[in-house]
Order: C-alpha cells, then sequence, then structure tokens
C-alpha cells in the first residue's frame, strides 16, 4: 500500500518543462524532494540550476548580495556595515578572476547552470520574501556560482583566523602550563564519556589588559554571520583496501543552525 500510494504521488506530481535545446522532466516525492533524471552533464547543471532557482531564488540572491555588500539595498541602514567590509574584500573580483581561469568546459557547465537557474527565477521570484521586500532576483550569472563559493570559504577562514588568535593568546596567559592545558595528545581522545578530572573544567578569563577576545575584535565585528555563528563539521574516510566489502566509506557530520529555509538542498538528479 505504502510503495503504490508513493507511486500515485510521483505520477501526480510530475511536471516538464523545456527550452530550445534542453528538456527536462522532474517528480516529486511524498515530502517534496525533487527527482529528476537527465541525459547528459549539459542537461545535469542545466535541470540543477532550474531546480534551484525555482525553489532557493531568495536564499541564491541573499548569500550574491552579502558576497558583493549589497544589502543595505534592500535591508537599510542596518546592513551598512557589513556591505561596506565586503566592498573592502572585494570578493567579485576574486571571483570573476577565478572564473576567467576556470577550463572552457567548466565554464560551459557554470553557464548551463546559470541559464537554469534564470528560468527557474520566473517562478522562484514569487516567494514571499521577495513579495515582502518589494523587489525581485536579477539575473544569474555564472561568477556569481563561484562567488558564493569564494564567500563560504572566506567564512570558513575567518573562524579558524579568530580560532587560532584565540588560542595563541590564552597561550601567552597561561604560559609553562599552556602545553598540558591545549596540547592535543594529552586529551583523552579514546574515551566516549569523559568522567571528572579528566578534562578542564573552567578556565578563567585571562586578566591581561592586551589580551582582547576574537569575537571582540572590531576588525571582524561587521562581517555577517551568514553560515551560523558556531558551525563545524567533523568527517573521516576509509580508502577501500580498508574495508571489507572493498568499496571507500565516507562520513561526514556538518554542525550547522538551524535556518529558514534549510541550509541543505535535498535533490535526486541522476545522469549516465
Amino acid at each position: 500500500m505504502i510503495t503504490f500510494l508513493f507511486a500515485v504521488l510521483l505520477t501526480l506530481s510530475t511536471f516538464v518543462y523545456a527550452t530550445s535545446d534542453i528538456k527536462c522532466e522532474a517528480t516529486y516525492d511524498e515530502i517534496g524532494i525533487t527527482h529528476q533524471k537527465v541525459n547528459n552533464l549539459d542537461q545535469y547543471y542545466y535541470c540543477f540550476g532550474y531546480h534551484h532557482g525555482r525553489d532557493r531564488a531568495w536564499q541564491m540572491d541573499y548569500f550574491r548580495r552579502v558576497g558583493q555588500g549589497r544589502n543595505a539595498e534592500v535591508y537599510g541602514y542596518s546592513s551598512l556595515k557589513s556591505d561596506l567590509m565586503m566592498r573592502m574584500l572585494d570578493l567579485p573580483k576574486l571571483a570573476h578572476r577565478l572564473y576567467s581561469e576556470l577550463p572552457e568546459q567548466n565554464k560551459n557547465w557554470l553557464e548551463a547552470y546559470a541559464r537554469g537557474a534564470n528560468l527557474g527565477f520566473e517562478q522562484g521570484k514569487e516567494a514571499k520574501e521577495f513579495k515582502d521586500l518589494n523587489y525581485a532576483p536579477e539575473a544569474w550569472k555564472p561568477e556569481d556560482s563561484v562567488l558564493v563559493l569564494v564567500l563560504q570559504s572566506f567564512d570558513q577562514t575567518r573562524k579558524t583566523f579568530l580560532r587560532d588568535y584565540e588560542e595563541e593568546k590564552l597561550k601567552e596567559h597561561w604560559k609553562e602550563k599552556a602545553e598540558t592545558l591545549f596540547h592535543d595528545e594529552g586529551l583523552p581522545w579514546f574515551n566516549t564519556i569523559l568522567k571528572d578530572g579528566e578534562y578542564v573544567s573552567k578556565v578563567s578569563s585571562p586578566k591581561s589588559t592586551n589580551y582582547v577576545p576574537a569575537e571582540k575584535m572590531n576588525l571582524w565585528h561587521p562581517f555577517p554571520d551568514v553560515f551560523g555563528k558556531e558551525s563545524g563539521s567533523n568527517n573521516w574516510v576509509i580508502h577501500k583496501s580498508k574495508s571489507k566489502n572493498g568499496y571507500a566509506m565516507l562520513a561526514n557530520d556538518p554542525h550547522l543552525d538551524l535556518k529558514t529555509p534549510l541550509f541543505w538542498y535535498w535533490l535526486n538528479l541522476q545522469t549516465p
């Protein structure tokens, strides 16, 4: 019965759209995930862009505006400081250079994605966020995809810098005790549950006047928290030679804030 209802749902939710050179057919399952089969990689990226543009137009536009330093155009005065910082970083210039250095095939795929995204925007621009803010997304360009990637990369690099800065200042404060407090090999990694006495339960704040917590540094304060304040990941890979069935194994556990819309976009896209 469940299988039958699932098949009915797929049939009822089928839709078709086409351009002069690419035709895509997709279905929704019972929890709203799109399932798409395509014939080649050009069609793959085109359809990927279409579904993104249709379902996540506002999110795409928001990330792009952050990278361009243009959020104040929509959100007003509250975004001026972060926009100014992003303008000084000039990530679009870096994205344009990286795009220009890509192989032609990669450019073609990004172009196909952009064309699909712009078709998807025709529906995506009807999202509530655009209605409430009274504007519509501009056309997506191939360089915009690189810009969002650069933005995420810079965001993670910034957090790594803040963590390293914090650790170095704490080492200066604790001096000879720093080795026991911060040396990785001294931690009981093999215990799944730590008991009292196996870890430092509390570290008092340094009293040195030259110590400035990383999050208080004015240099980074205006930077927008695009991907969440408390985020990180742990992952591991096992080579196929080490697994019993002869296949490689990959595990990934991203730690991300809950967001609306969700940070991840689920899409089942298949191609030969």
